[in-house]
């Protein structure tokens, strides 16, 4: 799981809730479908119910890795991991976007 610190130069909306599936099902909605995501495999489950097959799952353990990623992916996808929430009760779910500023900011991070 990341932590929401290691996520504070990039842009992207954390949602919080009690259920991880409505919050990955709000993801879906604003990126308008599974095509263009890639999730963590902490979320495969929930990412293979909604999606199926049309979601990529990889392996995100850390912030290098969701950099390179990001530098690695097409602008307009997005990145879904679970990051730790500073409340105990709730769920936090990450949509990182795939953006010129990210591309950027990680190109400079990840020499």
């Amino acid at each position: 799981m990341i932590r929401d610190k290691d996520l504070k130069l990039l842009q992207a909306f954390i949602l919080y809730g009690e259920d991880p599936k409505r919050l990955f099902e709000r993801i879906v909605r604003y990126m308008e479908g599974c095509d263009r995501l890639v999730v963590d495999t902490e979320l495969s489950a929930i990412a293979q119910e909604l999606c199926g097959g049309s979601v990529k799952i990889v392996e995100l353990k850390n912030a290098s890795m969701i950099g390179k990623m990001i530098v690695e992916l097409p602008e307009g996808y997005g990145i879904v991991v679970a990051v730790e929430s500073p409340i105990r009760e709730a769920k936090a779910i990450a949509l990182i976007f795939v953006n010129d500023y990210n591309k950027r900011v990680c190109e400079k991070i990840c020499r």
